[in-house]
């Protein structure tokens, strides 16, 4: 499916609109509630320092996800403003 037709999908729209407060609600969680992460990167084979790293990268790769999520809903909505 090429960019212009996913720009146009609606539920593609609406999942990017909703990642900022996905990770929104995910940052606010206190650290002893995100083991799901520690615990995956323990079964994965993580040493325990490698495990909280490696949660840390999830997290922070959603962080950037959300931002970057942001720009793209931004841009989509200026680019479907008409021109005045």
């Amino acid at each position: 499916m090429r960019l212009d037709n996913l720009e146009n999908n609606e539920v593609f729209s609406a999942a990017i609109k909703g990642l900022p407060k996905v990770v929104q609600l995910i940052a606010v969680v206190p650290e002893e509630k995100r083991s799901p992460y520690l615990r995956t990167a323990r079964e994965l084979g993580y040493e325990e320092s490698d495990a909280h790293q490696w949660a840390s990268m999830v997290m922070s790769l959603l962080e950037i996800a959300a931002a970057t999520s942001e720009l793209a809903t931004a841009n989509m909505a200026r680019s479907m403003r008409p021109n005045a």
